[in-house]
């Protein structure tokens, strides 16, 4: 006797594709900057907010320093942008590298730091050397180079700590050559501006706790 030939099995489902799930790429990636940091140990916290600091204060002063290599009135200042341009070129190079090694991108400045650059863009002549030595004046240099003497206390990152080091022969210098700037008359005597080393500040409280 002849069997009835099986039933046609039904055809099957095509796999449901995986479900993208979007987020907000700055929001989620500051959310899990944000808890990755809360795991880290205090010493390397301290290392990574001085990391960024300094990394916030080379590129306001390296941007600052490159227009007024070309728009400041003063050729005492051109001269001083241009020494700083090149001091930049050479130690930022192995900031970013310390800071690519943790798996760090380089800090966005804060929106009064983008400010005063972009309105020190806009100006001329006398003005502009004002501006720009009030983002470059010797107050603000004074306050990296204790910025980087606390790090070099208090930093226990081997390479880091020698980093910081190395810097600051040369940022003293630029601190007295800002001050012979001013004491020559040649630019007004600048007053701070605070904002554009408000996470200079935040930094070395952080690594003196």
């Amino acid at each position: 006797m002849q069997l009835p030939a099986p039933a046609a099995s039904p055809p099957a489902k095509p796999a449901a594709a995986p479900r993208t799930v979007r987020r907000a790429g700055g929001v989620a990636y500051a959310a899990e900057a944000a808890a990755s940091s809360s795991r880290l140990p205090m010493d390397e916290r301290a290392t990574r907010a001085f990391l960024r600091s300094a990394a916030v204060s080379a590129r306001v002063e390296a941007d600052a320093s490159r227009l007024a290599m070309v728009r400041a009135q003063d050729p005492a200042l051109r001269g001083h942008a241009e020494e700083l341009s090149r001091y930049r070129a050479e130690a930022d190079l192995e900031l970013l590298r310390l800071l690519h090694d943790r798996g760090m991108a380089p800090p966005m400045l804060e929106t009064g730091q983008r400010k005063a650059l972009n309105r020190l863009a806009k100006l001329e002549g006398a003005k502009f050397d004002r501006a720009y030595m009030e983002l470059v004046s010797v107050r603000q240099q004074q306050a990296e180079v204790q910025q980087y003497q606390r790090a070099v206390q208090s930093i226990a990152d081997p390479a880091v700590k020698a980093w910081a080091e190395r810097q600051l022969p040369a940022l003293r210098e630029q601190q007295a050559a800002a001050l012979r700037l001013g004491g020559k008359g040649t630019v007004a005597q600048p007053t701070p501006v605070r904002v554009s080393r408000a996470m200079a500040s935040r930094a070395g409280t952080r690594s003196r706790s």
